[in-house]
């Protein structure tokens, strides 16, 4: 998939994803990675940003190797981005559909 494509809509994803209930870091990252093909070192930094926006808030608990795990969840600020996001996504997505017309050719 293109780039560009991925760009503009990476950050919604992610806050569909943790509403979902991916939680942790891992989830998050593999879920990008199997459908649009998102690499880890562009998800790092949008789950701090994010995070910084506060869209999303976490929490550490214990992991199994040791090392503590991030639990992510959307927060009341993100819920309200997230719907904002996806109306915005739906009109956009609605007027290049109809830019594209009947692409079954």
């Amino acid at each position: 998939m293109n780039t560009q494509f991925k760009k503009g809509v990476i950050d919604l994803c992610v806050l569909a994803l943790v509403k979902q209930n991916y939680q942790t870091t891992y989830q998050i990252t593999k879920a990008l990675k199997d459908s649009l093909g998102v690499n880890e070192n562009t998800i790092y930094p949008m789950l701090r940003r994010l995070t910084d926006k506060s869209y999303l808030e976490y929490s550490k608990v214990a992991g199994e190797a040791g090392a503590p795990t991030k639990i992510y969840t959307l927060t009341a600020n993100g819920q309200r981005f997230l719907n904002e996001e996806i109306n915005q996504w739906m009109h956009f997505t609605h007027q290049v559909q109809s830019i594209l017309g009947d692409t079954d050719e």
